[in-house]
């Protein structure tokens, strides 16, 4: 029974990190999901996006076609209400 419990409280610590911490796992897997973005079609409608990786908090870096790299963020200015921000990715990001 104490197994069980343990077990239980691990795992909601887990999902209580995963949900609530700056890196956000469930937004990894589906990064590539931003790319359906309409503002981001627009933002990039000369230059198609090809891929997008995620960063951690609202952070992705997208490929274009064309080889480019940029850094997109989501910045809200209300609780439901976002515009994204996009910066040209110059020298590359260093993996940990």
């Amino acid at each position: 029974m104490k197994k069980k419990v343990l077990i239980i409280v691990i795992v909601l610590i887990g999902l209580a990190f995963t949900l609530c911490g700056p890196y956000n796992i469930l937004q990894d897997f589906n990064a590539n999901e931003i790319l359906q973005d309409v503002q981001l079609k627009r933002d990039f409608h000369n230059d198609p996006l090809r891929s997008a990786e995620y960063k951690g908090r609202d952070t992705y870096i997208v490929y274009t076609d064309s080889g480019d790299e940029f850094v997109v963020i989501k910045d809200y200015f209300s609780v439901m209400n976002f515009k994204w921000k996009i910066y040209e990715l110059r020298g590359g990001v260093e993996d940990e």
